[in-house]
């Protein structure tokens, strides 16, 4: 199998308030990231030149020997949030990876992440969608998997929010980058609105779809509880999150067995 996912993880200080970057790098490389037949790597893409975090991502790449597909993508300047996802994928585009896999800094994940997210990916990915959501809150996320489905392609595109992971294809990445480098602003004053910026994007460039897809049950959770464009407490979680023991790719091999 090649090794066709590049990961791509925004990351921003958030410091008074909790940063949970540490803990994401851990869940990743306890979910299969070092073992994994599919990713080509994983580039770290801080927001801020300042950002305390990046002596954290540089001590843990160091703690990974031979596995040199991991590094981070310096900042050139302080981005905001829209910019910085833009250059996150252009990053991924620039691996020539056929799939880019977007991770926010603040999840968990099932086991076999990266290869049970290319595993599905073979199964469910299709011509007229342009998104894949591996994170979400609606129900058919926890109904569907009760019936032995695990992709929902009826996500509809004005409802999508939250993008604690996707998948998108090397060439949709491309132009939802150069979207979001065109007008950083799109959606939000503050620059900082890049789900809802995806509606925008997808209704200019396919304005015959009307929905993305995502997996059935979630594969990540969100476990920030502080976010760095609201003030406010975050409390979404993903219901359907099946736990860190729970695998599509053995549950796949056990359906096929």
């Amino acid at each position: 199998m090649s090794r066709d996912i590049a990961a791509v993880m925004i990351t921003v200080d958030r410091t008074p308030r909790q940063n949970y970057v540490e803990e994401t790098l851990g869940n990743l490389a306890r979910a299969g990231l070092f073992r994994s037949n599919r990713v080509d790597s994983l580039l770290c893409c801080p927001s801020k030149l300042s950002d305390d975090n990046r002596p954290l991502l540089d001590a843990w790449l160091n703690t990974v020997g031979p596995w040199m597909a991991a590094r981070i993508i310096h900042p050139l300047k302080d981005y905001l949030p829209n910019e910085n996802v833009a250059r996150a994928l252009a990053a991924g585009v620039a691996t020539s990876a056929p799939w880019v896999l977007f991770l926010e800094d603040d999840i968990d994940t099932c086991a076999d992440f990266f290869d049970s997210v290319g595993a599905w990916l073979d199964d469910h990915a299709r011509p007229d969608r342009h998104i894949y959501a591996f994170g979400c809150a609606y129900p058919q996320c926890a109904e569907l998997p009760e019936r032995g489905i695990h992709a929902w392609h009826e996500y509809p595109i004005r409802g999508f929010w939250g993008t604690q992971a996707f998948a998108i294809s090397s060439e949709d990445a491309a132009s939802l980058s150069e979207y979001l480098q065109r007008d950083p602003y799109v959606m939000n004053p503050a620059g900082a609105a890049w789900d809802l910026a995806m509606h925008k994007w997808a209704a200019e460039r396919w304005p015959e779809i009307e929905h993305f897809s995502i997996s059935c049950p979630s594969f990540v959770e969100h476990i920030g509880r502080e976010s760095v464009i609201d003030p406010r407490p975050t409390t979404h979680t993903f219901p359907s999150w099946p736990g860190r023991e729970w695998s599509y790719l053995r549950a796949r091999k056990e359906v096929a067995a």
